[in-house]
């Protein structure tokens, strides 16, 4: 008799946490419960760029390693286009024509990447080490930037990296893992004793998980983000400057621009303040938007926490006791945490099943 196995959650963790799972234990009965599906999720939202944002205090060491399993995977999957395609079509929508492509199917665009910050202390993330490479823009690059957009910069690098388009990778993703066999219920689960009949709880409710297991740690951090067209662009930018931040994130068919981050604040309303500064921030960084389309304004909550949750908890229920792994609190970093906290996940089951030979 096959192990029954639920998941809290269908954004970008519970569908990666669902596909690691299914890997390595094909025998396994998984369902996931969702309040909502994509489109409707905070990982549709997401620009998706690779790059370890709003994490807070999770150890360097954690963020490193589960950032290089997703960076691993998305460079894989962009290999998987085709060799003359990468050749031709450097860096982004290389993929455009080619309908059996992953790279395309997951939404997956490689391309250059800046950070620019007025930080006096700003030291180099461990992530930087995991991507293909990347420099420290020299003193005379930044003093031309800082010029450029009339601001004090500090330090800057310049890397390559990814963007993981979450309306476009959630599809592909729901789609394997109904195809091998997994069920989705659309109900909003508030309590995991709810799913007492489950041999085994896999809590990946994000922001949600702050009332599932009543984890007062849990608080919204909030993003607004316009997404445009401006095909004429491919590389990304991230300015982080007190008090604000503002980027450029290119995805497949659309241009992505923010931001905000307010933290503990659940209004997901669009703001005309926010739009207004979204637009002259990122213009600042690139006057070539000021003839891009508008094509929405849209607002995410992101789940934000002291540290990233990936562990094992008992919790007691009447005379039984309930197997739970948590895998939320990703902050701005959940679909670049995804495959790493996914494949951390499974691997905390494997010791689970072996323990209690299940």
């Amino acid at each position: 008799m096959s192990k029954k196995l639920a998941i809290v959650g269908a954004g970008a963790i519970g569908l990666t946490t669902a596909l690691a799972i299914q890997r390595k234990f094909p025998n396994i009965d998984i369902t996931i419960f969702t309040k909502e599906v994509s489109p409707h999720t905070t990982s549709d939202v997401a620009a998706g760029l690779w790059g370890p944002v709003y994490l807070r205090d999770t150890p360097d060491d954690k963020i490193a390693y589960w950032s290089q399993e997703t960076y691993e995977q998305l460079l894989t999957w962009w290999k998987q286009g085709g060799k003359k395609e990468i050749i031709l079509h450097a860096f982004r929508r290389f993929f455009a024509n080619n309908s059996n492509c992953k790279a395309r199917k997951y939404g997956v665009c490689l391309m250059p990447s800046v950070m620019l910050t007025d930080k006096s202390d700003f030291k180099l993330p461990k992530w930087l080490d995991s991507t293909l490479g990347y420099y420290i823009l020299p003193k005379d690059e930044l003093a031309k930037i800082s010029n450029r957009i009339d601001v004090k910069l500090t330090a800057g690098v310049s890397f390559i990296s990814f963007s993981w388009e979450g309306g476009l990778f959630l599809r592909t993703l729901q789609k394997q893992f109904t195809e091998n066999g997994g069920k989705i219920v659309i109900q909003a689960v508030k309590k995991l004793q709810e799913l007492k009949d489950f041999d085994v709880i896999i809590n990946c409710a994000g922001l949600g998980a702050g009332e599932i297991v009543g984890d007062q740690e849990m608080i919204p951090i909030r993003g607004q983000v316009r997404k445009v067209e401006a095909p004429w662009i491919y590389e990304s930018c991230v300015l982080d400057v007190k008090p604000k931040v503002a980027y450029i994130i290119p995805n497949t068919h659309q241009l992505t621009l923010g931001g905000t981050a307010n933290y503990d604040v659940h209004d997901t309303t669009i703001s005309e303040t926010d739009k207004i500064n979204i637009v002259r921030d990122c213009n600042q960084l690139d006057r070539s938007l000021k003839s891009a389309k508008t094509l929405r304004d849209v607002v995410g909550l992101r789940p934000g926490r002291s540290q990233v949750r990936v562990d094992i908890e008992t919790v007691p229920h009447g005379d039984k006791e309930l197997t739970v792994i948590h895998n939320y609190g990703h902050g701005g970093a959940g679909i670049t945490l995804s495959l790493g906290c996914a494949e951390e996940a499974s691997n905390l089951l494997q010791k689970i099943l072996t323990k209690s030979k299940l």
